[in-house]
């Protein structure tokens, strides 16, 4: 940039003029330097904004930490083709692993999203049908794990040998063998013949105090058959089995069924109180069983399932006897059956929900389950490649949806707690409800 100096108008003398004319050039060199000077600044400018641009692109190709992490145990049993895939919760997938026993799968992307869904996949092939099975967990923390276990069963120890419990006037037609049960035994065998029971227990340990229950006439019963050792012959009178002191009358409109087993401290050995199956062969069968069990046992597994017009309500609780157990009415109405957009109306707050979508065709069985929490159900909408060129069969259109139980936790727990995340725990003393609506 030139600057141009006017002097004022007045007679200059020669020295006068030699000091404009300095100025003058003094000033269009400086004017020029800063000019070169700015020309710099911005050829410096460009090339800072080119070189954060290109960091910027090196920062989107880089991964923004690890997505989430699924721990198999190596029990877990697996057959055919096994994958696991992580989306974003618009249903997009952001990273597709196979999965073996053993092994620990880490998922990545460069995708933000701080909440996930992962779906569990298994293809098996029997030759004559081939199951597709999906399961999607919903709104999972970015960086949580995932476990893939199963229950490890303790096998019993070795019997020390079986006695024999007679049970006399066994001879109402109503009270067929079936009907009785044998607690802290490793099985039983029993056969009837002109009114009398004759049951072979096998023992886990001797001496072992069992406990033998069933119904009579509808009324819930029991008797100990106590110190019992290998080869034992014990008699017993079934008339003089003993009310159970503690009942529990399940009235509730539609049919009603239920249990309860008792437990030792620090001991798996189920003790079964009463079980209203145990009615189902005789003419007391009834709509409204009642349930009895003892006191003095450290916890308590109670489970109530009644049907009704609207559904099926399932009522579980571990710890200390309910002995007020609601069984609420509801209502559901289904607004939107698509996989994508699944939508309804429950009456009844919920904890969770586990959807199912299905579809038989020719040899394939595909069958899909989403576990989602209340207002935060997001649709899937698409496959992996991976899991798509394996079995092109998959037509992810013909998926309809096939039933939804609602789960209410009234012990404190929330979704993630259901969720077989690392974290997770179950706890001693539970209690909820299934709620499995009519479709």
């Amino acid at each position: 940039m030139q600057v141009v100096v006017v002097p004022r108008r007045s007679v200059i003398t020669k020295k006068q003029g030699m000091k404009f004319m300095y100025m003058q050039i003094r000033t269009q060199t400086l004017s020029r330097y800063a000019g070169i000077r700015g020309v710099r600044a911005v050829l410096l400018f460009l090339g800072m904004s080119v070189f954060l641009l290109a960091c910027g692109d090196d920062d989107d190709k880089k991964s923004v930490g690890p997505l989430f992490t699924v721990v198999v145990d190596e029990s877990y049993t697996v057959d055919g083709d096994n994958w696991i895939f992580v989306t974003d919760l618009s249903g997009d997938v952001l990273d597709t692993k196979s999965y073996a026993p053993g092994q620990t799968i880490t998922f990545s992307s460069t995708n933000e999203a701080d909440k996930v869904n992962v779906t569990i996949f298994q293809g098996h092939d029997t030759g004559n049908l081939k199951e597709l099975s999906f399961r999607t967990y919903t709104n999972l923390d970015r960086g949580d794990s995932l476990k893939l276990s199963v229950t490890v069963v303790t096998p019993p120890t070795s019997s020390p040998g079986e006695a024999t419990i007679e049970i006399s006037n066994y001879s109402d037609a109503d009270n067929v063998p079936s009907t009785l049960l044998f607690s802290n035994t490793q099985g039983w065998n029993n056969s009837a013949t002109a009114g009398v029971l004759d049951a072979v227990v096998t023992l886990p340990k001797s001496p072992a105090d069992v406990l033998v229950s069933g119904y009579r006439s509808g009324v819930p019963v029991y008797s100990w058959a106590n110190a019992l050792m290998a080869d034992d012959v014990v008699e017993k009178d079934f008339t003089a089995f003993d009310a159970y002191p503690e009942q529990i009358k399940l009235d509730y409109p539609g049919v009603t069924s239920g249990s309860i087993v008792g437990y030792y401290p620090s001991n798996s050995t189920p003790y079964f109180f009463s079980n209203s199956s145990q009615l189902d062969q005789t003419t007391f069968k009834t709509n409204t069983p009642t349930l009895g069990y003892l006191d003095g046992f450290d916890h308590y597994q109670t489970y109530v399932f009644n049907q009704n017009d609207a559904g099926t309500v399932s009522y579980y609780k571990t710890g200390s006897v309910n002995t007020s157990i609601a069984i609420p009415a509801f209502t559901f109405s289904l607004t939107n059956g698509d996989i994508k957009n699944f939508a309804f109306n429950f009456s009844e707050e919920y904890t969770y929900f586990d959807a199912q979508w299905q579809y038989l065709e020719d040899t394939n069985w595909i069958h899909w389950n989403i576990e989602s929490e209340p207002g935060q159900f997001s649709g899937v909408t698409s496959i992996p490649t991976e899991i798509r060129s394996l079995y092109p069969q998959l037509d992810f259109n013909k998926l309809e949806y096939f039933g939804c139980t609602l789960i209410k936790f009234l012990d404190g727990r929330k979704y993630q707690d259901a969720v077989p995340l690392t974290t997770s725990q179950t706890p001693d003393h539970s209690e909820y409800y299934n709620f499995n609506p009519t479709f």
